[in-house]
């Protein structure tokens, strides 16, 4: 689960496990979130989107941006419960999106295939660049390979931090993606196996909890214990 706060908007993008749900709850009242502006789920896996009812109930979203296919699966099927009793604005992405919230900067890029070989659900992840003065972010989602070759193909432009595919898991245009983004901060959430750094400050969630703070020029990164 990523949340993203300005001095006047929250965004969460995904929402972890179920069973983590009251965990995410109290961490979102902890950091003063009050109401969501956006809920961004990137995918229906259910380590993604198992606690995003219990989100919704307890914050609500002014809107609600998801990928535009069907998953077998119990957390597909509560979160298709949770949507019938929302008042949202609920995108189903089929094609690219863009928002823009208190001076933050949103582009949505969606799968371009409407069906892939192997990892489906992983490879239509919803991408997410945030930008933030002369500093932006590139959430990757659980991307695997097919759908990395579709961003290498439209051009992955250099990003200060990186939300590393797939919690770090390698494949083999991992490297491309990497050197092509180019990040000073990478964060992987988070996996036995690590990314290549190629220079970039890497950080695992498993570790603890990691905050990076922009000032719209240049971006820290710290990790909470």
């Amino acid at each position: 689960a990523i949340l993203i706060q300005t001095e006047n908007s929250a965004v969460l993008i995904d929402a972890g496990l179920k069973k983590n749900a009251g965990e995410l709850t109290a961490a979102l009242r902890a950091a003063g979130v009050k109401k969501l502006d956006a809920l961004i789920l990137t995918h229906y896996d259910k380590d993604h989107a198992g606690g995003a009812p219990a989100v919704l109930e307890a914050f609500g979203a002014e809107a609600i941006y998801q990928p535009d296919y069907v998953k077998d699966g119990k957390a597909y099927e509560r979160w298709q419960t949770a949507l019938q009793k929302t008042d949202a604005q609920v995108f189903t992405l089929s094609a690219d999106a863009a928002f823009e919230l208190d001076g933050a900067r949103y582009a949505i890029s969606t799968a371009r295939q409407r069906a892939y070989e192997r990892d489906e659900s992983n490879n239509f992840s919803l991408v997410v660049r945030l930008e933030w003065g002369e500093t932006s972010f590139l959430l990757a989602g659980d991307c695997e390979e097919e759908r990395l070759a579709e961003l290498l193909e439209a051009g992955v432009a250099p990003c200060s931090v990186l939300k590393v595919p797939h919690h770090g898991r390698l494949d083999a245009l991992s490297g491309a993606f990497f050197a092509a983004a180019a990040p000073q901060i990478a964060v992987v959430t988070s996996d036995e196996d690590e990314p290549e750094e190629q220079g970039a400050q890497t950080l695992l969630t498993r570790e603890g909890e990691i905050v990076c703070v922009s000032d719209g020029k240049t971006v820290s990164a710290r990790q909470k214990n």
